[in-house]
């Protein structure tokens, strides 16, 4: 089974990191994002700590639509409500 992670806008830089840590801890390596470049920040690569391979080969899109085309099955979560800096 071919799994791939899209991140939507993350609101943090950091996210990206920990996320692409995640996703090589579990042994998939398909990270794909959807209006951000924020993979590229300092503080993402940081956290990132031994994944930066994830974040190099991200696939990138502007809109989601384009990113989920091709796949027969999309699962979708959210973060719950915060009170965060930005919108």
């Amino acid at each position: 089974m071919d799994i791939s992670f899209i991140l939507v806008r993350p609101a943090v830089p950091e996210n990206i990191g920990a996320a692409a840590r995640a996703i090589k801890t579990m042994g998939f390596s398909k990270l794909i994002l959807v209006d951000t470049s924020a993979h590229l920040c300092p503080k993402a690569q940081r956290l990132a700590h031994s994944s930066q391979d994830i974040l190099e080969q991200a696939s990138y899109f502007n809109e989601f639509a384009d990113a989920i085309l091709g796949f027969d099955l999309i699962i979708g979560t959210s973060a719950k409500k915060r009170s965060v800096r930005q919108d």
